[in-house]
């Protein structure tokens, strides 16, 4: 009876254990994600900083076979490693590192100290460790709690992740990265090391901190800054300066827009630009600006438009619109609340164009490429849905009057780069591209591709006509059937393909490390990695990283709050039916568990295919398509495999971001889903026609993990 009691003591105590393994390790991959993507541009790389945490996962698995108790030395080397991780992760805290792209955008300035860049360099790599830990860790605790302990870990991963997003608004994500690294130095097998690293990491934390002035203002250098937070979408920084007149908005480290309390303090190029549009022979009496809450259009069409009846402007955060009608609208001159007519709302600006039913007679896609919010292990941005054809077709066809004028502005140096914004327009719709640099202060010299676009050829002659007039704006070099190859769609988001092939040449050194890593393990502790075992579990990896980031990747959008938190809820939601459906088919047989796959992966493709932008129908298809990787994963358990538990699953898992990303450039989502449920049928079938008894075999089974944590 003792020996029951105890045993039950133990497995309850592992299975909190791998409860908070769990929740620190989501915890921390997120808001170490939402750290990093604070760096623009330099986020553009993000979907290597998203894979790099993970190599501590092998790693962790390959030393706990080697030595399930790590030494001193080992113990001490991790601890510093925790400590440094922290450190170089805040060393670049709100400094401008967006040189490191060698002035392929914009011509940044060098960061302020030498740190910066050796923080940022040094805290890639050792994001590695603390997944280390948190692997060895878990690898360690008594085989008598497997039972439970891995769907207690999966639901512990995405409940760390949703938490972590909830409370950034309110913590940060740098108190949040803080706290998590020294909650994983407490899994240290050495009490004294941990608590030494997790003092350290506290007091390191709190030294550094503080916010520091090293925002990337354009040609703005005197500045006060006035508040900083975190939302769902960005960090956040409201300045003020030319004595309190004027206000700018801080997207992450760049000043991306401001307003001014008096229409003489915008910028030349906007007030032409909306004098061009609304003084012809075509009322412009409804205007919407899609991109900025800065006031800029809408102050630009009160001053000039003497037709104007209704504006509307629409931004991501409605954190940051709660503020400019309240806190700062004296800064706008008080467009937003002393106008009847012109309105500011926020959320997410693709869900707005699929559910407004107003007519407009012109639409701003204005400050849209900023490229603020990439998905996770995804190359998609945000805003590359609103360049899509499917975006376009939807503002042409159902939201411009017959006259109506589409204006596109993007930031830019890069020559011809019109061709990826108008790429998805309407075949009937004409096209005409100006080019400019905006002459006022504090934005003096920033460059600017304009695309102007609409069904009436005449209107678009005569508003470029007087655009060029002087010297404010130039016509843009344009080809058509150049900018038709570049064509994308909802079901293919993959805008500058020119950029996210680059990305992905960026990557590819790092799925080669992977690869090697992972295969000379394998080769020295099984003696070969050529066999049939190891092949069909890197395809396991490959199949459950690649839905699970399909129906994230897919249902994010669908959330008014932003893609983020999209991300956050749709990963949640599909790690809980991973639990789940580890739980309920741990008794099933490889055939019913393949066939589950199958059904339920299907049934998640199809409906968020269908239903692309319902939040509802996101959670499930994510929660659907969880139960089936948690089928998938019980299905293959009866492998005698002697290889390293996990590592050919995780070198799968690793391997599968990079295949989503090339699979989604080239194929789409919708043939995506169709190859992946054609191989798991094809599973199915191969089941069904191999006899029973070879199927317990490591060279006839289905997929095979042996990762322990799949466990009995």
């Amino acid at each position: 009876m003792l020996d029951q009691r105890g045993s039950e003591s133990v497995s309850r105590r592992a299975i909190v254990q791998a409860l908070v393994l769990g929740l620190c390790s989501g915890a921390l991959f997120w808001v170490f994600y939402r750290v990093f993507t604070v760096k623009f541009p330099l986020n553009f790389v993000s979907p290597i900083y998203s894979a790099v945490p993970l190599f501590g996962i092998p790693l962790g698995l390959a030393l706990a076979r080697r030595s399930p108790a790590p030494g001193l030395r080992a113990t001490i080397l991790m601890g510093v490693g925790i400590a440094l991780f922290a450190v170089s992760a805040l060393a670049y805290k709100d400094k401008s590192v967006h040189y490191l792209l060698f002035g392929a955008y914009y011509d940044y300035p060098a960061p302020t100290s030498a740190w910066v860049t050796r923080g940022l360099l040094a805290s890639v790599p050792l994001a590695i460790v603390p997944f280390l830990v948190t692997t060895w860790t878990f690898a360690r605790l008594p085989s008598l709690s497997r039972r439970f302990t891995t769907q207690v870990l999966v639901l512990g991963i995405g409940g760390g992740v949703l938490l972590a997003e909830l409370f950034t608004p309110t913590l940060g994500a740098y108190s949040i990265l803080i706290a998590m690294c020294a909650l994983c130095a407490v899994f240290l097998p050495d009490w004294r090391i941990g608590l030494a690293t997790a003092a350290i990491v506290g007091v390191a934390g709190t030294a550094m901190y503080h916010p520091l002035e090293a925002i990337f203002t354009w040609q703005l250098r005197e500045y006060k800054r006035v508040e900083t937070y975190w939302t769902h979408h960005y960090k956040w920084d409201w300045i003020e300066f030319d004595k309190g007149h004027c206000v700018g908005g801080v997207h992450n480290e760049i000043m991306i827009h401001y307003s001014c309390d008096v229409p003489e303090k915008l910028p030349l190029t906007h007030l032409k630009m909306a004098d061009a549009i609304s003084n012809g022979p075509i009322r412009r009496e409804h205007v919407a600006s899609l991109g900025r809450s800065d006031g800029i259009i809408a102050a630009a069409h009160k001053f000039k438009n003497p037709n104007l009846k209704h504006f509307v402007a629409v931004e991501n955060d409605e954190r940051v619109v709660h503020d400019m009608l309240e806190r700062y609208t004296h800064h706008e001159g008080d467009i937003f609340t002393t106008s009847p007519s012109i309105e500011l709302v926020g959320g997410s600006e693709r869900l707005w164009l699929q559910r407004t039913k107003e007519k407009f007679d012109a639409i701003y896609l204005d400050g849209i490429g900023l490229m603020l919010v990439p998905f996770p292990f995804t190359v998609i941005q945000q805003e590359n849905y609103l360049f899509s054809a499917d975006a376009y077709r939807r503002i042409f066809d159902d939201l411009l009057t017959p006259n109506g004028v589409l204006i596109v502005d993007r930031g830019t140096t890069v020559n011809g780069e019109s061709k990826d914004l108008a790429a998805g327009l309407p075949e009937d719709v004409q096209v005409r591209t100006l080019f400019t640099k905006i002459p006022t202060y504090p934005l003096t010299g920033l460059p600017l591709v304009y695309i102007i676009a609409s069904r009436n050829g005449a209107e678009l002659d005569r508003i470029v006509g007087e655009l060029v007039k002087g010297n404010l704006y130039g016509r843009d070099d344009f080809l058509a059937a150049e900018s038709r190859r570049r064509w994308s769609s909802d079901d293919r988001p993959m805008f500058q393909p020119g950029s996210i092939n680059a990305m992905m040449v960026v990557m590819s050194p790092v799925a080669l490390l992977t690869l090697v890593f992972v295969v000379l393990i394998l080769n020295k502790q099984v003696g070969s990695w050529v066999n049939r075992d190891v092949g069909q579990q890197l395809l396991l990896g490959v199949l459950f990283s690649t839905i699970a980031i399909w129906l994230t990747a897919r249902g994010a959008r669908a959330f008014v709050a932003g893609p983020q938190m999209g991300f956050a809820y749709s990963f949640a939601s599909m790690f809980a039916g991973v639990g789940c459906g580890l739980l309920v088919t741990r008794n099933w047989r490889s055939q019913a568990s393949t066939i589950a796959t199958l059904a339920a992966c299907a049934v998640a493709f199809a409906i968020q295919l269908v239903w692309p932008f319902e939040p509802a129908v996101a959670l499930g298809a994510s929660v659907c398509g969880g139960l089936g990787l948690g089928a998938l994963a019980t299905g293959s358990r009866s492998s005698t495999s002697s290889s390293p538990e996990g590592l050919e699953l995780m070198l799968g898992i690793l391997l599968g971001i990079w295949v989503f990303q090339l699979a989604l450039l080239f194929a789409g989502f919708t043939l995506l889903a169709v190859c992946v449920s054609a191989i798991l049928a094809l599973q199915a079938v191969y089941l069904r026609q191999a006899p029973l008894a070879s199927r317990s075999s490591s060279t006839a089974t289905g997929f095979a993990p042996r990762i322990s944590a799949f466990g009995d």
